[in-house]
């Protein structure tokens, strides 16, 4: 019998999910080469994988957005968004009033300038 666990089904749900990963993937092994090097292939792939999930959760779906989100990240660590000194970016990322690629776009200048 073949057996499809939970994170396939939701691959499967998600065309082109595969496909941006790997874009994904060689683009931050190129800017944090420190991230992916000495990491296992699949692991990278599962932190970038739940890393989409949270960008989207925040509302950004496009690739732009996304990649952005991710690359804050990189810069911060993966749960900044439950540390009290990124308060500032959690707060311009959550904000409720303004449009994702404004808030991406706030959020990515508060933090790379």
């Amino acid at each position: 019998m073949f057996v499809i666990n939970q994170s396939q089904l939701r691959r499967l749900a998600r065309p082109g999910l595969v496909e941006f990963i790997n874009k994904l993937q060689q683009f931050i092994g190129t800017e944090y080469p420190e991230e992916v090097l000495l990491e296992d292939p699949k692991q990278v792939r599962q932190r970038l994988t739940e890393l989409v999930d949270k960008a989207q959760r925040y509302g950004f779906v496009l690739e732009q957005q996304v990649t952005l989100f991710v690359c804050i990240c990189m810069e911060l660590g993966d749960d900044f968004d439950q540390q009290l000194k990124y308060e500032p970016v959690t707060t311009i990322l959550s904000d409720g009033n303004s449009l994702p690629q404004d808030r991406i776009d706030r959020a990515g200048e508060l933090v790379f300038s």
